[in-house]
């Protein structure tokens, strides 16, 4: 198996007309335990800035002055907002969210005008959310984006690709208006068959499953869309080991465990272990080779996990 690239990594720096195409949207977008007793969303309470933005009033009119002075607000500046931000399950519900380190999604309640969403200052000022790279620290991300087709390369027709990464009998113009609402690798579809276009990702159409190049879109995307992936990104609640899929240890020499608390890793499938140590069958899931430092594919128990991000393996293998 290929290696694939550690969305979660890349996202932290920068996730329904048919049933297989509900199942896919439903098991492709990250998940979170509500966390009430924290209070990350307020405990800076800023705005910080990812364009120059204005500041409107209600009514979506621009204004010249804010509270004394010019209501043009440059990039990179922090400003505090007036509205309290809320814990969500499900970050794609909302136009704009953000998750903390432990991934723990939120959402900062906007205000639409006019069709455009704005996010209150207080004191009647409100700046448009597209303006937002961050709350509180934290990159806000998009839900969808409108964007263009266009060809490159002197091709005619605009190539499409299941969720599988292997090309469908589709093809778009150059110039439709098209809906996108995910990012997907390569590295993480199963497949990828054809890659004449020397494509690095793609975004999703929305709520389709039907995949189209970067290179073949036009769009202005200021916030990062929610990622795609037919893999489980997981985060561990705890110190970890890996076993062998006879379940002994990897780590038994080294007598540590071999992920921390708070990483992230990739995991490809689902399988029940009987753990040696233990005498006790566990639910596991496989990891990427990468992750075993040549030493096989390892195993971690699911019980040490929670899933953050991609498909939801857990439950397409019952």
């Amino acid at each position: 198996m290929k290696n694939k690239k550690a969305l979660l990594g890349l996202a932290a720096t920068l996730l329904l007309t048919t049933s297989a195409v509900s199942l896919m949207t439903n098991t492709n977008q990250a998940h979170a335990v509500e966390d009430t007793t924290k209070d990350v969303a307020n405990e800076q309470g800023t705005l910080e800035l990812n364009h120059n933005a204005r500041v409107y009033n209600k009514k979506g009119k621009k204004l010249k002055k804010f509270q004394g002075k010019s209501s043009l607000l440059k990039k990179n500046k922090s400003v505090e907002y007036a509205k309290e931000v809320k814990p969500i399950t499900d970050p794609s519900a909302k136009r704009y969210s953000f998750h903390d380190d432990e991934w723990n999604w939120f959402y900062l309640p906007y205000k639409t005008i006019k069709g455009k969403e704005y996010y209150s200052l207080g004191h009647g000022g409100y700046i448009k959310a597209v303006n937002v790279d961050k709350v509180n620290g934290n990159f806000l991300y998009i839900n969808e984006v409108n964007a263009t087709t266009e060809t490159f390369g002197g091709f005619l027709k605009i190539k499409l690709y299941d969720s599988h990464g292997k090309q469908i009998n589709k093809y778009l113009k150059s110039g439709k208006k098209i809906i996108l609402d995910r990012k997907a690798n390569i590295d993480d579809f199963d497949e990828m068959i054809d890659y004449s276009n020397g494509s690095e990702y793609f975004y999703r159409i929305k709520e389709k499953d039907e995949f189209i190049s970067f290179k073949n879109v036009k769009l202005k995307l200021r916030q990062p869309l929610h990622l795609f992936s037919n893999y489980a990104h997981v985060l561990f609640k705890n110190d970890s080991y890996v076993y062998t899929e006879k379940g002994v240890r990897f780590d038994s020499n080294l007598n540590k465990p071999r992920f921390k608390k708070n990483s992230e890793v990739i995991a490809t499938q689902v399988k029940d272990i009987r753990i040696k140590e233990e005498n006790k069958v566990e639910q596991c899931y496989q990891l990427e080779q990468s992750y075993t430092s040549g030493e096989g594919i390892g195993f971690v128990k699911v019980s040490d996990t929670r899933l953050i991000g991609g498909r939801d393996i857990l439950s397409s293998n019952q």
